[in-house]
């Protein structure tokens, strides 16, 4: 798991099915995507992202309040699909419900999912199992760019037993062009954008109107 000032990047439960699926039921948080989420789809999801965690040891954790305890949505990394022409790489990548936004949740557990890809494995311990490509990297003060790691942040890699990251030498993060918001996000914890890296989402229904993505990237220095 990782830690922020505020907040706790874990394993999932089952309790956070309720508030995870009524924030994939809401058209708000989900405009972005071709159509909202079931609760079956949701919980079918959570699943997903609960068995990549089990079978990796990372992926999109569940955030958590810690002065609350309150489910807060997800945030995490994991390799992007095959289908994408820029694979293999590692996607960053979140989902904040409604309540919780616009206090900076996203940026902040962005800033300890990235020190956790960009970290050195622990000495003698296992390196990180990151797709062919994504190459190792030098942790260290200011990794990752502009805000990533800055004051307020106070990140906590692993559970403080000597516990390192996976060396990733880079990191993308992609959504639709329209979708202000997160690109604000991806440049907040440092990402750059290239209009060369724009494409159309080959997965997406060909009618729906949001199918151009843009691309952020984010190296390792």
């Amino acid at each position: 798991m990782l830690h922020t000032d505020r907040l706790l990047l874990r394993r999932w439960r089952p309790s956070d099915r309720a508030p995870f699926a009524a924030m994939n039921a809401d058209p708000v948080v989900m405009r972005h995507f071709p159509a909202t989420l079931s609760a079956d789809r949701s919980d079918a999801m959570a699943d997903r992202l609960s068995a990549a965690i089990d079978s990796r040891g990372w992926g999109f954790w569940a955030v958590e309040l810690v002065a609350t305890g309150d489910f807060c949505g997800f945030v995490g990394i994991r390799p992007v699909p095959e289908t994408l022409l820029f694979a293999p790489a590692v996607e960053i990548g979140w989902r904040i419900a409604p309540a919780y936004r616009g206090q900076g949740l996203a940026p902040e557990a962005g800033c300890a999912a990235i020190a956790y890809a960009f970290s050195p494995p622990a000495v003698g311990g296992p390196a990180g199992s990151g797709p062919a490509g994504s190459g190792p990297g030098v942790g260290g003060p200011g990794v990752g760019g502009p805000g990533v790691g800055g004051p307020g942040v106070g990140v906590a890699v692993g559970d403080g037993r000597g516990v390192g990251g996976l060396g990733l030498g880079a990191l993308v993060a992609l959504t639709t062009r329209e979708d202000v918001a997160s690109r604000r996000v991806m440049e907040k914890i440092g990402m750059r954008y290239d209009p060369a890296d724009d494409f159309i989402h080959p997965t997406v229904p060909q009618d729906w109107p949001q199918r151009d993505c843009v691309l952020y990237r984010l190296i390792n220095k």
